[in-house]
């Protein structure tokens, strides 16, 4: 076994421009949501995971922990911040 988890959904909370969650994704094969409250950190997260063909693997929303999670109940495998 590699340690590859496809099919595994994982939270990011606070990604910022998101480095760690596109690296994740990368290396665990694992769907990989990031959430921030900076748009603009976002949008460069956005962009980025374009240009190096990870988009299809991330996602990435503006969100505060302040507010409900834009995510349903039981959708994350796991979670890191």
């Amino acid at each position: 076994p590699d340690g590859r988890q496809g099919g595994k959904r994982v939270l990011d909370i606070g990604c910022g421009r998101g480095r760690v969650a596109l690296h994740t994704a990368k290396a665990t094969g694992a769907f990989v949501c990031g959430m921030n409250i900076d748009p603009s950190q976002i949008a460069n997260a956005r962009e980025y995971s374009e240009r190096i063909a990870l988009d299809g693997k991330t996602e990435f929303k503006v969100s505060s922990l302040n507010d409900p999670l834009p995510y349903p109940s039981c959708h994350f495998d796991g979670a890191y911040e």
